[in-house]
């Protein structure tokens, strides 16, 4: 279904500290759209857990739209 970015923004607006979010995120372009925010981090279990996309795959979706990652 993806994050909640109407209430991530508004927290983002809200808060100086580093934010994660958890829950929502079903694909690689959830994943890029909270990078794009400038989240800090987004747990990924469930993509992992049903097969949804792969570390690789996921990676490989980010670095194609100019987000850094880890090697």
């Amino acid at each position: 279904k993806g994050f909640d970015f109407e209430f991530v923004d508004i927290l983002m607006d809200q808060v100086s500290v580093p934010v994660v979010l958890h829950g929502g995120a079903g694909n690689a372009e959830h994943i890029l759209q909270a990078a794009k925010r400038g989240i800090s981090g987004v747990a990924i279990s469930s993509i992992l857990h049903y097969k949804l996309d792969s570390i690789r795959g996921i990676k490989s979706h980010l670095l194609a739209h100019g987000v850094n990652v880890r090697p």
